[in-house]
């Protein structure tokens, strides 16, 4: 579901007050945000054509709409805001301050291949490898590289969306390019379940009672960490695969969440999940920043 970013700065707003210890990560997100928002509109992107004959015949084989591979970046938007995203974050955070110069110094003069690495934007290993012969902080090249793509993926994917139905892909990676999913939501009367993507931001239904990375539906094998005082969150946890993924429920909540940002207002909840011996098993753009 979208929500519109003046709604997101006052969610942004509330949650530090209510919660000062994440107030410098969400004072970083906000810029993102803005910055995301501001060159959305310029973007040069060929959406795929597609039909719902095209999504039947690859959803009757399993296979996603487009693949990770199938997103079209523009590449000079993404330089663009690569280094606008970069001087931000050297301001916002000591260890980005010392970091990020040295990769503005790589990516400037040629040794980070920065196109290569912006079109190959879901390729992790491909990424650390390059971050490994620069000698630069992978998690932070991991932040930057994706945030600079985000706007793209989520331009095409808002407008490849209305050609896929929610509630009949009933598989555990996103029915548009078949990543693994990042935070999961419990909606509607009854309390549906849906998947948010961890790559393109895109939201599908799964089954209430299984876990999405591995499909385990042993109920004595799924459980769940929550904190007292926090009764729309928790962290569903899969012993079969030791995954777990975090979960809000809307119903208790008395506005329109943005899964993203709630993703970086629960940090406590992965903290909690991993000394349990759980781990997630994707990465969000956000998690090298904050250790989830």
């Amino acid at each position: 579901m979208t929500v519109a970013l003046d709604q997101i700065k006052k969610q942004i707003a509330g949650f530090k007050k209510e919660k000062p210890h994440y107030r410098e990560v969400l004072d970083l997100y906000a810029l993102v945000l803005e910055e995301q928002a501001r060159m959305r509109p310029q973007l040069k992107v060929i959406v795929p054509e597609v039909s719902k004959k095209q999504v039947k015949a690859r959803w009757d084989k399993g296979l996603p709409l487009l693949g990770k591979e199938g997103f079209a970046i523009d590449l000079e938007a993404a330089q663009r805001l690569f280094f606008t995203l970069s001087a931000i974050g050297q301001r916002s955070t000591s260890k980005m301050g010392d970091e990020i110069p040295r990769i503005k110094e790589a990516a400037e003069t040629g040794a980070l291949a920065l196109e290569d690495l912006l079109s190959r934007h879901y390729d992790m290993d491909h990424l650390n490898q390059a971050a490994e012969r620069c000698s630069v902080d992978k998690g932070i090249l991991s932040f930057l590289i994706r945030a600079s793509v985000r706007p793209c993926l989520e331009t095409q994917m808002e407008q490849l969306r209305g050609f896929l139905n929610p509630e009949e892909w009933l598989q555990g990676q996103c029915p548009l390019c078949g990543s693994a999913p990042q935070m999961a939501e419990l909606r509607d009367e009854g309390g549906k379940r849906y998947l948010q993507c961890s790559l393109c931001g895109c939201q599908w239904r799964w089954e209430r009672i299984a876990c999405p990375y591995c499909s385990n539906k042993a109920f004595d094998s799924l459980h769940y960490l929550c904190f007292e005082e926090e009764e729309a969150y928790r962290a569903d946890l899969c012993d079969s695969c030791k995954g777990y993924i975090k979960t809000i429920d809307t119903r208790k909540l008395d506005y329109e969440p943005y899964l993203d940002l709630e993703d970086v207002v629960t940090i406590h909840l992965d903290i909690l999940a991993m000394e349990k011996g759980y781990r997630r098993p994707i990465s969000t753009p956000w998690s090298p920043l904050t250790g989830a």
